[in-house]
């Protein structure tokens, strides 16, 4: 069955120690069938044969199906029995395939033999992102092989070593490796008995390593030394995310070190001392860490020694911190009392955040984007496409083929400074607005954090400081800001919120006034409310005291953990969540779901079950009696419903009994806090120091140049490639294509900077010759006024950057390079407002099932978020064209009224018409078949498109559209001579005029006006799109004729570089382009007709300019004197007003 099926993407065939029959193993010979199925199977994506203890025997079966099968990206294969045998029939498949992403190879064993070959593989393989080698008995000597694979892979993001022998010893071989490693985000050493001095190699790694966002180091035994040695790092760190030093004897001693440490550092947002020893003195420690850190938002104290006291110093701290949400105490003598103080505190701080968080979801803020748009550009078959897989980390392939058109990369390219580029998911299914307005909060936290370290009111005035007036005016409360928003019937984004309940922070829900809501399910109406909507902060159920009526204090320990499939062991950071690629990554799908499953009515019930399941709460929690809800405490698994056992701040107590109090369910309430608080909060974290890249590969033959104008843009960086084997034999061709590119750039971006590369460094690795191109280019920069856009590789005294991306020569230069240009880009640090990314995510959400979406739509899109002036808008959709996210043109009514959210879509079906047919040809029997065999033929030998051939390369899909697109931006034009009804495509005319002597004639005796470009440039396309000009007018004008007395229009002849037609009937105009000199010369037979076509041919001249050249093209007019044969200047002539430009003859 699985050979056929075409629709199963999971397949789960683990074997559970509760199976009772022994024989429900998948037994060899299931497994021979299973390999079988695999080898033609095409849509399985994820298989997991966990605990069915295959064996070496069964690991070669599935080994080999693993070769062959191109659709699998996640395999489990934990608990196996594979051993060292088994790891080197499953390390081979990565040597050769191609899309496996993730490897699960916990608890098989695999020994230092096995991890030997594992660590081959992944030195060539640059597919697979996670690795898990837990519980595999590695030690020292195979934490060397695996250092050795490390330093070299490029593609590994999460590798999990938890529970296995490194030691110190293979702890320093793994950290000295991946000081350079520029990929890995996640580090698990769980359980590997490193002590304070592999601490001090982890702690060494962190000072310099760039890329790590996770490290756990759980059950290592580090003591204070090493927890001090770690503390150290911090200071000088900038991308840690997450740190557990869960189980590790540290004590209040080594805690102290931190409180410098995390004052210095405010990235870190997730750290873990559970189960360790700190006391009282180490909490007070903390306090004071808390009190100066403005990053934490999650810390684990579970299980350690602190006391009432310590508790107490806890919650005084939070009174002065404002970003901690979430503080487990569990497992600790500390009073109730006390704790439901640091609930109080917590509880606000989460509140405010999520207030915060949705106020500026829904105002006006204004951040950088930090987005860039980065065009490759160049002659074809330099090795363009080949520079961005380079920069990209990807491997070289000789086989590549040549780009057709332009390649968008829709999943755009995350950088950051020195680091290897990574690719992102789509966008469209994510939350750009929530992340963009948590970065506006973090700046804004920043700033406050700023200010608070200056010196007081009262301080102030002691030492002389001056006060700005109104320091006294009294703040508004939350409450206050509450009920404003409430009676805000004109919120900018509440229309917008109405249709994405997803945007609700977790405590809000607009519910419409009505009488019917009186249901426990459901969230209370407001009586006193005006506008039919209100943010309802109670469910409807009746209070019940639920608070201690005595001072309770009782002992507990830690609560037994149960063993669970997701882990090893009780270390539970020893592998991720299931279903999660790596922690903090996940899609915020994840998160849309879990806001909108709130807002839902009457879902409570089921919401809690599922949702308890992933966020730490336990089994009785969730059926805790409704008078318990929204408790801040955690009941202890006895069931003593007054005993503190853990804590899970997010509950808001409101100051005034008038005032509505949040009361949500824990277990629903804790997935939101988790979603919300820890996932979008690391990858806003992530993006701080993150630059996005729209990239767009553009093809380098000629004829797709007439095409490329449309969709170069003003702002961005442009990389210019070039071959230095051709230049440095002195290539007229290729010297030729840098100068149309230098000078192209210089149209459509004037300022927009230049970087050029230089490929197959290796070739001409020579100092000489190096040097010997770089005259070349500093000639062709200077010629072509382009210096002042270069960005110069100051480092090795050239014009360009010399890289050969086989080798990777060259590579990390140019792309530090690339990242500190865009850095210095002004247009990248513009701030953006919220709004307009609300806007942004509005529209992209129709990439799912639309290419555009009409301007009238956006403008519908643009009042929900809040966006009224036309003006603001035309801004807004304007920076989304120029940073590459759609695709829009206002030259035209026609083209403003079209969006285009696929620019990849447009690029493609353009090329479909638009392309080399020599070297990337159509399937000429596919077309035979078809019955357009003649259709094709046509196309490409006269560039003359029938209507069949486009609806067939189109696929019947926006033909219209399209068509009428490719006219309005001169691509295409009608055709409608000699009987045949087509469409012309200027760009695909081939042959060069060699020229009849009668036509050639004509250029040579007509009187002439001539167009000089000579002192700009002339691009390529221009002529083309003059020719689609003149041959529609001839068109219109024949399809405009008296139908009774119908016209007789002559078929133009063409050719690149000259054309013969007819703007009138017997009126004939030639037209010739002297790319050398830059000149276009037009001749008029009939001097009779010679002012009124000279204004036709300007004014098409200047609609061009205007609707595709940026209004960047200049030129000097000249015509020819009839009785001197000179040519004069234009303005000249109309002074003079010389025959026949402007009287008639007397």
């Amino acid at each position: 069955a699985l050979k056929a099926n075409t629709s199963l993407i999971n397949l789960e065939l683990n074997y559970t120690k509760n199976d009772k029959n022994e024989n429900e193993k998948i037994t060899l010979a299931g497994m021979e069938h299973l390999s079988e199925a695999l080898k033609v199977n095409n849509s399985l994506i994820e298989l997991s044969l966990a605990s069915n203890g295959m064996g070496a025997k069964g690991a070669e079966r599935l080994g080999a199906a693993l070769k062959a099968n191109q659709c699998l990206v996640q395999v489990n294969l934990e608990d196996n029995n594979l051993g060292p045998e088994g790891a080197k029939y499953i390390s081979e498949v990565l040597v050769v395939n191609n899309c496996l992403a993730e490897l699960n190879l916990s608890g098989n064993f695999i020994g230092d033999a096995g991890v030997e070959h594992f660590s081959k593989a992944l030195s060539v393989n640059n597919t697979l992102e996670h690795l898990d080698l837990a519980r595999s008995g590695i030690t020292e000597e195979g934490g060397t092989f695996l250092a050795g694979a490390l330093a070299n892979n490029q593609s590994l993001q999460e590798i999990s070593l938890a529970e296995n022998a490194l030691g110190a010893g293979g702890t320093k071989r793994i950290a000295e490796s991946l000081k350079n490693n520029e990929e890995l985000l996640v580090l698990r050493l769980n359980g590997n008995k490193i002590g304070d001095k592999g601490a001090k190699y982890i702690a060494t790694l962190l000072k310099v390593n760039k890329t790590l966002e996770e490290v756990y180091l759980c059950s290592n035994d580090i003591g204070d030394s090493g927890a001090n040695q770690i503390s150290k790092s911090l200071r000088s760190n900038k991308c840690l995310l997450r740190l557990s030093l869960k189980g590790n004897k540290v004590t209040g001693a080594g805690t102290s070190v931190f409180v410098d440490s995390l004052a210095v550092n405010q990235h870190l947002v997730w750290i873990s001392f559970e189960n360790n020893n700190i006391d009282d003195q180490g909490a007070q420690y903390i306090g004071a860490m808390l009190k100066a850190n403005q990053s934490l938002v999650e810390l684990n104290l579970a299980g350690n020694k602190i006391g009432d006291i310590g508790a107490s110093q806890l919650a005084m701290a939070l009174g002065r911190n404002t970003t901690m949400v979430r503080l487990i105490l569990k497992g600790m003598d500390i009073d109730e009392s006390i704790l439901h103080r640091v609930n109080a505190v917590l509880g606000g701080n989460e509140n405010k955040r999520q207030m915060e968080f949705f106020e500026t979801l829904n105002g006006e803020k204004k951040t950088s984007w930090n987005r860039s748009k980065l065009m490759f550009v160049g002659q074809g078959k330099v090795g363009k496409s080949s520079t961005v897989r380079a920069l990209l980390g990807k491997e070289f392939n000789q086989n590549w083929n040549s780009t057709i058109g332009a390649e968008v990369f829709e999943y755009e390219s995350s950088v950051r400074e020195n680091v290897a580029w990574r690719n992102v998911e789509d966008e469209a299914t994510q939350e750009r607005s929530s992340k963009f307005a948590v970065r506006i909060m973090n700046r804004d936290r920043s700033q406050k954090s700023l200010m608070s370290s200056l010196p007081s009111s009262s301080v102030a005035r002691k030492k002389g400081f001056k006060m700005r007036r109104g320091n006294n005016k009294k703040k508004k409360s939350f409450s206050d800001k509450s009920k404003k928003f409430q009676n805000d019937k004109n919120s900018s984004g509440e229309n917008y919120l109405r249709r994405h309940p997803s945007k609700m922070p977790k405590n809000w829900s607009p519910v419409k006034q009505s009488a019917a809501n009186t249901n426990t399910s459901t969230l209370r109406a407001s009586s006193d409310n005006t506008s039919g909507y209100r943010l309802s902060l109670r469910p409807t159920q009746k209070k019940t005291d639920t608070s201690p009526k005595t001072k309770s204090k009782k002992s507990h320990s830690p609560s037994p953990k149960t063993k669970s499939k997701q882990s090893h062991s009780p270390n539970n950071e020893n592998r991720r969540p299931s279903g999660k690629s790596v922690l903090g990554r996940i899609s915020f799908r994840g998160v849309r779901k879990a806001l909108t499953n709130y807002t839902r009515r009457g879902s409570q019930s089921s919401e809690a079950s599922r949702s308890s399941r992933g966020s730490g709460i336990s089994d009785d929690s969730a059926s805790t009696s409704a008078s318990t809800i929204g408790s801040a405490i955690m009941r202890s698994h006895s069931g003593n419903s007054h005993t503190p056992n853990a804590y899970l701040g997010y509950s808001l107590q409101s100051e005034s009994s008038s005032q509505s109090r949040l009361q949500v369910a824990n277990d629903q309430k804790q997935l939101i806090v988790r979603d919300f608080g820890e996932n979008l909060l690391l990858e806003a974290k992530r993006e701080e120091e993150t630059l996005t890249l729209s990239l767009w590969d553009f093809g380098g033959q000629a004829v797709f140049y007439s095409m490329h104008h449309i969709f170069l843009t003003k702002s961005g960086v442009y990389i210019l490639v070039f071959d230095m084997r051709v230049i440095l034999d002195s290539d007229v061709e290729a010297i030729t294509y840098i100068k149309f590119w230098l000078r192209s750039i210089k149209l459509h971006a004037p300022e927009a900077p230049i970087i050029m590369v230089g490929t197959y460094n290796d070739d001409v690795s020579e100092r000489v010759a190096v040097r010997s191109v770089n005259d070349t280019i500093r000639d062709l920069t200077k010629t072509n006024s382009s210096a002042s856009q270069l960005t110069h590789n100051t480092s090795e005294n050239l014009e360009y950057f010399p890289v050969d991306n086989k080798s990777k020569m060259g590579i990390p230069k140019l792309r530090s390079t690339v990242e500190a240009v865009i850095r210095k880009d002004k247009n990248v640090a513009l701030e953006v407002s919220i709004k307009w990314i609300l806007l942004l995510d509005e529209i992209l959400s129709n990439r799912r099932h639309e290419t555009y979406v009409t301007l009238s739509d956006v403008k519908q899109m643009a009042e929900g978020v809040g966006i009224h002036s036309a003006s603001e808008l035309e801004e807004a959709l304007n920076l989304f064209h120029e940073r590459g996210m759609l695709f829009h043109l206002t030259s035209t009514e026609m083209l403003k009224n079209i969006i285009i959210i696929k620019p990849q879509w447009l690029v493609d079906a353009l090329s479909k018409v638009i392309r080399d047919d020599n070297l990337h040809m159509f399937n000429r029997n596919e077309f035979e078949q078809a019955g357009l065999g003649a259709d094709l033929r046509r196309a490409f030998e006269k560039a003359l498109a029938s209507r069949r051939f486009l609806d067939y390369v189109w696929k019947n899909d926006q033909v219209e559209f399209l068509i009428d697109l490719m006219k309005h931006v001169m691509l295409l034009c009608e055709w409608n001579f000699n009987g045949y009804s087509n469409f012309l495509v200027p760009s695909l005319i081939q042959q060069n005029f060699v020229g009849d002597v009668e036509d050639w004639l004509f250029v040579q005796s007509g009187v002439q006006c001539m167009f000089d470009f000579s002192t700009s440039f002339l691009p390529n396309g221009i002529f083309q799109r003059i020719i689609c000009l003149c041959v529609q007018h001839s068109v219109d004008t024949y399809n405009n004729s008296n139908n009774d007395r119908p016209l007789t229009m002559t078929a133009p002849k063409l050719y690149r570089d000259y054309a013969m037609l007819q703007l009138e009937p017997g009126k004939t105009i030639h037209v010739q382009v002297d790319t050398e000199n830059n000149y276009l010369v037009v001749s008029f037979e009939d001097n009779s007709h010679v002012a009124a076509f000279f204004n036709i041919i300007n004014n098409f001249l200047v609609k061009m300019n205007e609707e595709v050249m940026s209004s960047g093209l200049r030129w000097v007019t000249h015509v020819q004197d009839e009785a001197t044969g000179e040519f004069v200047k234009y303005e000249q002539a109309e002074k003079h007003k010389i025959y026949p430009w402007f009287e008639t003859q007397t």
